[in-house]
C-alpha cells in the first residue's frame, strides 16, 4: 500500500510539437469551465489522451490547476484508486492528498462514502478551479470505483471538473447530470479528424504532393481516425520508398491489422469476435441481421456490449428514419479478411444478408449482396424488382458498384438492367462506365422507343466528356411525350447547360422558364435541382451572380437536412455556392462551406470541378499559403489530364500563371504559360470548350507579356481575350479581359485611356457583383484603380477604395465600405444582439472574431447563434445566412 507510484502516472506522454492542434475542439473545451463532467469516450486510437493532454497544457498556460492521473489495472478497488488519486493530487501542490493518505493508512478497506467527503472539501476550499483528468479509467473499470467516481460527482463543488477518458462506457448515472447541463461526452466523432486536419497531419509525415494525392482517400477510409491515419502514414512512407504511389498504402495495410490484433481482439470475448466477423460484410445491420447471419441468439446483447466496449460499432439512420449499426471501415476490412483467411462461405454469406434485406424491404442492400454471390440470376432477379430509384449519392454510389461486379457480357441478355446502369452512372459522372452499359445495349436486338433514350445517355455522356457539340447533336430537339419526369429534366439540364456554354444565354432561359420545364422543375425529384443549379451556372456566365447564388441557394433550402447530406443536386449547388461566396469576398463562409462538403464536391461535372479547385487554391493563398495552392492546382492539373479534360487542364494551368506572377516567379511563370500555349494549339477540345481554353490562354498571356514588360504583346492578347468573352457574352470574362487591356494600357504610357477602360471595368463589375476577382488581380492593377477618380459617382468610388485597398496575400472578413453593422433589420423573431452576430457571420467572420468584435465571450457567440439555427430552422453558418438573406426584401446593391 505505502509503495511509490511511478511519477510518469501523473502527467500525460509528452504532446509533440508537431502534433495537431486541435482548435476547435479546444474551443469547445474552453467553454466547459462549469461543466461537472467531461466524458472523453471512444474506441482505442482516437486521441483521447492527446485531447485531453492539449487541453491540459492550455489550462496550465493560463494558471489553472490541473490534477493528472494514468489509470492502471490495478486501481480497481476505491482504496487503490484513492490512493493513486491521493498521489496525484500530491504531485499537483494539492493538500488534500496527505488527508487522504493519512485517511487510506488508518483505514485502508474504507468506503467511498469517508473518502469522497475529505475530497470535496478540500478542493472546495482550494481558490480556483480544479480539473481532475483520469486517463484510460477504462483500466481501473470495477464496480466499485465507479461508484466512487459517482459519489464524486454528485458531491462535486462547483470549482471541480472531472474529466475522464476511456475505450468503454463506464457504468455512471449521467442523466441529472445531462438534464442540467454538467456533463459534455467527447465522442469518436468529436475526436475524429476533419478533412483539413487528415491533410495537414499526412502534409507534417509525407510532404505536401504525397499528401494530396492520400488525404481524399485516407479521409474516406479512416473517417478521421487518429491511429487509423498513423498506421496509412507509416505504410506510405514505405510505398514511396519503393517507387509506388502513394495510394497504395490505402490498400491492406500489415499496421493496421497488427494494430486490431493487439489492440482490440485480443482484449475481447472470442464470442463477440465471432459474431462481429460475418457482419464485416453487410454495410450496416441490426440485431435481426446479426442473428440471422450468425445463427446467435444472443446476437442483441452481444451487440450492446460491443457498443459499451467501443468496438468500433458506430450508429447510423437511414433517410426513412431506421436505426442500423455499422463498424468502422477498416475494422470491418479486417475482420472480413479474417474471415476469408478462417475459410468461411463468404458467397453463402451474402446469399443469407440479400435474402434478409430483401425481406426487409431493403433493395439496394439486397442488391449489393446479390452481386457477391456468383449467381448472375440472384442480381438480375432483385435488379428487377428494385422500385424506382432516386438521383441521390448513395442509391447512385451502391448503383455503380454492382455495375462494377457484374459481367457486362452476360448482362446482354439483360438489356433493361444494362440501360439503368447506363443511367446510374450518368449521374454519378462516369462516361467511361455508362458508354460501356450503352455499347452492350447497342448489340442487343432493339426495342421500341430506346433509340431516343440512348440518345439522350450518349447526350450526357459526351457533356461529361466536355463535348458540347456532341452533346447537343446527340440530344433530341423536342423532349418525346413518352418520356418520363426524370428524362425531361436531364433533357432539361443538358439543353441549358449546353446553350449557355455557347453563350446562348437567352434560348437557355426561354427553354428553363417553359412551362414544360417549369413543371417539371417544380416536383421534388432531385434532378430538378440540377437543372436549377444548371440555370444558376447560367445565370454566372452572364454575369448575374446575385441571381445565381439566389438559386442554388433556394436549391439547398428545399431540401430536407437528410437529401442534403447526399444529393447531387446539393453537390452542384455548393460547388457554385463555394466560388460566389469567395468571389463577393465572403472567404470565410466559402472555406467553411468547402470544408464541409469537400467529400461531395469532387463528385461533379467537369465545370464543378474546375470551380471548387480554383477557389480552393484562391483561398489557400488568400490565407498566405501560395505553395500549398499551387501543389493543389497541379494535383487537380494531372487529374484533369489523366480524365481528358483539356479544359480542367487549361484552368488550373492559367490560375498557376496568375498566382506565379503575383510572387513574381517569373521562371515558373513561364514554364506553366508554355504548357498553357501548347495545349491551346493542340487540345483535341472542340466548340465551346476549345474557344475556352483560348481565351484562358490569351488572358494568361496577356498577364505573362505585361509583367515581362511586353505591354504591346499584352495588349493584343487582352483583345483577344476580350473578343472571346464577347462572342460568348460572358459577362464577368469580359470584365478579367478589360482588366488585364487596362493594365496593358498603362504600361505602354496611355494612362488616360487606360484610366477610362479601367473605370469601364469597375463600374460593370460593380453591377455583376464581382469583387475579390478584381481584389486579387496584383499590384499594377491595384495601382492603377488607386489612381482612378468617381467622385462624380458615389456608390463607385467606394467600390474603388475598397477594390484598391485590398491585400491579395491577408484574409479579409470585414463588410463592405459604407455598410450598416445591422445588415438584418427585419427578420422577425431575432433578438438586436442575434441579428448582429448573425450579420458578422454573413461577413464570413469565424465565432473567435466576432466575440472580439463585439467584446463578447466566445460561449455567448455560440449560444447566440444557437438561438438563431434554431428562429430560422437551419443547422449551419451558411444555411442561416441563406435563410436570412431570403427573409429580407431584395438588395438593391
Amino acid at each position: 500500500m505505502n509503495a511509490p507510484l511511478p511519477v510518469t502516472r501523473f502527467a500525460p506522454p509528452r504532446v509533440r510539437a508537431e502534433a495537431i492542434a486541435r482548435d476547435d475542439l479546444l474551443a469547445r473545451l474552453a467553454g466547459l469551465q462549469r461543466c461537472r463532467l467531461v466524458m472523453f469516450s471512444a474506441a482505442a486510437g482516437y486521441g483521447k489522451t492527446i485531447a485531453m493532454a492539449q487541453w491540459r497544457q492550455v489550462l496550465l498556460g493560463a494558471g489553472g490547476t490541473v490534477v493528472w492521473l494514468s489509470a492502471t489495472r490495478g486501481a480497481d478497488t476505491p482504496a487503490r484508486f484513492c490512493a493513486a488519486l491521493a498521489a496525484a493530487l500530491k504531485a499537483a501542490d494539492l493538500p488534500v492528498a496527505a488527508d487522504i493518505r493519512q485517511l487510506l493508512d488508518d483505514e485502508p478497506d474504507c468506503v467511498p462514502e469517508a473518502l469522497v467527503p475529505v475530497l470535496v472539501n478540500a478542493i472546495a476550499s482550494h481558490d480556483g478551479m480544479v480539473h481532475v483528468m483520469v486517463d484510460d479509467f477504462h483500466r481501473a473499470g470495477s464496480a466499485p470505483v465507479h461508484g466512487l467516481v459517482q459519489a464524486l460527482l454528485d458531491e462535486a463543488p462547483a470549482n471541480l471538473v472531472v474529466a475522464l477518458a476511456s475505450r468503454t462506457r463506464p457504468t455512471l448515472r449521467l442523466g441529472r447530470l445531462h438534464a442540467i447541463g454538467e456533463c459534455t461526452e467527447i465522442d469518436a466523432h468529436a475526436l475524429a479528424f476533419d478533412a483539413a486536419e487528415t491533410t495537414a497531419f499526412l502534409e507534417q509525415q509525407l510532404g505536401t504532393e504525397a499528401a494530396l494525392a492520400l488525404a481524399r482517400g485516407a479521409q474516406a477510409s479512416t473517417e478521421g481516425w487518429p491511429a487509423g491515419l498513423q498506421c496509412l502514414a507509416t505504410a506510405a512512407k514505405a510505398v514511396i520508398a519503393a517507387g509506388l504511389p502513394p495510394a497504395t498504402a490505402l490498400q491492406a495495410c500489415r499496421e493496421l491489422d497488427a494494430y486490431f490484433a493487439e489492440e482490440v481482439i485480443a482484449a475481447a470475448p472470442a464470442e463477440l469476435v465471432a459474431l462481429l466477423e460475418p457482419l464485416s460484410l453487410p454495410p450496416h445491420f441490426d440485431d435481426g441481421l446479426a442473428a440471422h447471419l450468425t445463427g446467435n441468439g444472443d446476437a442483441a446483447a452481444l451487440l450492446r456490449l460491443a457498443f459499451a466496449k467501443n468496438l468500433y460499432l458506430l450508429p447510423e439512420a437511414a433517410d426513412n428514419g431506421r436505426q442500423w449499426l455499422r463498424l468502422h471501415p477498416l475494422f470491418a476490412a479486417f475482420l472480413r479478411r479474417r474471415l476469408e483467411a478462417a475459410g468461411a462461405d463468404i458467397p453463402a454469406l451474402h446469399g443469407a444478408a440479400a435474402q434478409w434485406f430483401e425481406q426487409e424491404g431493403c433493395a439496394l442492400e439486397a442488391l449489393q449482396h446479390a452481386t457477391r454471390t456468383g449467381a448472375l440470376a440472384d442480381a438480375v432477379g432483385v435488379l428487377r424488382r428494385l422500385p424506382p430509384d432516386r438521383a441521390n449519392l448513395s442509391v447512385v454510389r451502391k448503383l455503380r458498384r454492382w455495375l462494377a461486379d457484374l459481367p457486362h457480357d452476360q448482362l446482354a441478355a439483360h438489356p433493361d438492367i444494362l440501360m439503368r446502369g447506363a443511367f446510374a452512372c450518368v449521374l454519378a459522372q462516369l462516361p467511361d462506365q455508362a458508354q460501356r452499359c450503352l455499347d452492350v445495349i447497342a448489340a442487343a436486338p432493339p426495342r421500341p422507343g430506346w433509340d431516343q433514350l440512348t440518345g439522350a445517355l450518349r447526350a450526357a455522356v459526351a457533356l461529361l466528356r466536355d463535348d458540347v457539340p456532341g452533346c447537343l447533336a446527340a440530344l433530341p430537339a423536342e423532349v418525346p411525350t413518352t418520356w418520363p419526369p426524370r428524362l425531361r429534366l436531364l433533357h432539361a439540364a443538358m439543353t441549358v447547360s449546353c446553350l449557355s456554354r455557347q453563350g446562348r444565354f437567352d434560348e437557355a432561359s426561354r427553354h428553363f422558364h417553359g412551362a414544360a420545364t417549369q413543371d417539371a422543375v417544380a416536383s421534388d425529384d432531385e434532378l430538378a435541382g440540377i437543372a436549377t443549379v444548371t440555370a444558376a451556372y447560367a445565370q454566372y456566365y452572364e454575369g448575374h451572380l446575385r441571381e445565381a447564388q439566389r438559386m442554388a441557394s433556394e436549391t439547398l433550402s428545399r431540401m430536407p437536412a437528410a437529401q442534403r447530406a447526399r444529393s447531387l443536386a446539393a453537390c452542384q449547388a455548393r460547388a457554385l455556392l463555394v466560388e460566389l461566396f469567395y468571389e463577393r469576398d465572403y472567404p470565410d463562409t466559402a472555406h467553411a462551406l468547402f470544408q464541409e462538403s469537400s467529400d461531395l464536391l469532387c463528385i461533379g461535372l467537369p465545370t464543378a470541378m474546375v470551380s471548387v479547385a480554383q477557389t480552393r487554391a484562391r483561398l489557400l493563398h488568400l490565407h498566405g499559403e501560395p505553395e500549398r495552392a499551387l501543389d493543389g492546382l497541379a494535383h487537380v492539373e494531372a487529374a484533369c489530364r489523366r480524365a481528358g479534360l483539356a479544359r480542367g487542364t487549361a484552368a488550373m494551368l492559367a490560375e498557376q500563371v496568375r498566382l506565379l506572377l503575383m510572387a513574381g516567379d517569373l521562371r515558373r511563370c513561364e514554364g506553366r504559360m508554355h504548357a498553357l500555349q501548347a495545349l491551346a494549339a493542340d487540345s483535341g477540345a472542340t466548340g465551346p470548350s476549345q474557344d475556352e481554353i483560348s481565351y484562358l490562354c490569351a488572358l494568361a498571356g496577356a498577364r505573362f507579356a505585361t509583367a515581362l514588360q511586353r505591354p504591346d504583346e499584352g495588349l493584343r492578347c487582352a483583345d483577344a481575350a476580350r473578343r472571346l468573352a464577347r462572342q460568348y457574352g460572358r459577362g464577368p470574362w469580359l470584365q478579367m479581359a478589360g482588366l488585364a487591356r487596362a493594365v496593358a494600357l498603362d504600361a505602354l504610357g496611355c494612362h488616360a485611356e487606360a484610366l477610362a477602360a479601367a473605370r469601364d471595368v469597375l463600374s460593370a463589375a460593380r453591377r455583376m457583383g464581382l469583387v475579390r476577382s478584381l481584389c486579387d488581380e496584383g499590384e499594377a492593377w491595384r495601382s492603377l484603380a488607386s489612381r482612378l477618380q468617381c467622385g462624380d459617382d458615389a456608390a463607385l468610388e467606394s467600390y474603388r477604395v475598397r477594390i484598391a485597398a485590398a491585400s491579395p496575400a491577408v484574409a479579409r472578413c470585414t463588410a463592405p465600405s459604407g455598410a450598416s453593422p445591422d445588415v438584418f433589420p427585419e427578420l422577425p423573431g431575432l433578438t438586436p444582439r442575434e441579428r448582429q452576430v448573425l450579420a458578422l457571420v454573413s461577413q464570413g467572420m469565424p465565432n473567435k472574431r466576432i466575440a472580439q468584435a463585439l467584446g463578447l465571450s466566445l460561449d455567448t457567440i455560440k449560444w447566440n447563434l444557437k438561438n438563431v439555427f434554431c428562429k430560422l430552422g437551419v443547422s449551419s453558418r451558411y444555411e442561416a445566412v441563406l435563410a436570412a438573406q431570403q427573409m429580407q426584401a431584395p438588395s438593391t446593391d
